[in-house]
């Protein structure tokens, strides 16, 4: 019987293959790294590792504390994650964050994770300065590690442990080193953490976005900010917070990942606020902004 299934699947294009055969074929092919310690991630992240392989000039993936450094096109970028792995993609493959500008600007990074936007627009001669917000110590510490690993870029880089909403406040946030891209205000409302079986939890300082802002425009006078959210949730308190306070029109990019409560809600604030938006959905539950104040 099971001969018949197999010629039945092959006839109609079908590929059967041992899965231990096909584990091996991957642990073979990713013998041409130098990692030992941490085999099984760079295995569990092989699909993507083949996808960074195929655009990007990877030169090595090494052991490095409790994860890898993987070194291309000048860059050295420690992640400990397959998550972080897929982020690596989504920003130096996907280009999700590539904004295109004349003019020299001030990058604020809300979500600063733990640093490869912020190491991206490093690489954008336009960019004379990014400010980077992460509120997790343990993510905030891998930020800082990639920043140090990548010094000839990192220096414009201001790195600060907190992150922004619409008040002053402490928040306790769910944590998992495995999925730190999903931590943040909406706790559960994240798939991620509704599966998670080493959920944590981490005490953050939240500060309140248009003071932070205000203290911004004060020492940045004339410059052109552009704003990069990604916040797990608090997108939704901190576009509010601005423009209640009349911050929006000093903004002339925002570039905005939405999480649960869609996207309409902020492109009403937009809108109001004499910006242009293109908006695309990721999946149910997330999406991206990208908008242009058509004043500035």
């Amino acid at each position: 019987m099971k001969k018949i299934i197999h010629s039945i699947l092959k006839k109609y294009g079908f590929r059967i293959e041992n899965t231990n055969t096909l584990f091996q074929k991957r642990r073979d092919y990713l013998t041409k790294y130098n990692v030992i310690i941490n085999k099984d991630l760079v295995l569990e992240s092989y699909s993507d590792i083949i996808k960074l392989e195929k655009y990007l000039s990877i030169e090595s993936i090494e052991d490095y504390k409790e994860g890898v450094i993987i070194s291309f096109n000048n860059l050295k970028l420690y992640v400990e994650s397959r998550e972080e792995f897929f982020i690596v993609s989504e920003v130096f493959v996907e280009n999700d964050y590539n904004f295109l500008i004349n003019e020299k600007t001030i990058l604020v990074d809300i979500g600063c994770n733990i640093g490869m936007a912020s190491l991206f627009f490093s690489t954008n001669s336009n960019v004379r300065k990014i400010i980077a917000f992460e509120p997790v110590k343990d993510t905030f510490e891998n930020a800082k590690i990639n920043f140090e690993l990548n010094k000839s870029i990192s220096s414009k880089i201001e790195l600060y442990n907190f992150g922004l909403g619409s008040s002053n406040r402490k928040e306790t946030f769910l944590f998992d080193k495995n999925i730190k891209g999903n931590t943040g205000i909406r706790g559960k409302k994240s798939v991620s953490y509704q599966i998670s079986n080493s959920i944590e939890k981490r005490e953050v300082d939240i500060k309140k976005t248009s003071e932070v802002f205000s203290n911004l425009l004060l020492t940045n006078e004339n410059q052109n900010f552009v704003f990069k959210i990604d916040c797990e949730g608090a997108e939704y308190e901190i576009l509010e917070d601005l423009a209640e306070n009349n911050l929006l029109s000093k903004i002339k990019i925002l570039m905005i990942e939405w999480h649960d409560e869609g996207a309409e809600i902020l492109e009403k604030i937009l809108l109001k606020n004499d910006f242009i938006i293109f908006s695309r959905n990721l999946e149910i539950n997330s999406g991206m902004l990208y908008a242009y104040n058509k004043v500035l």
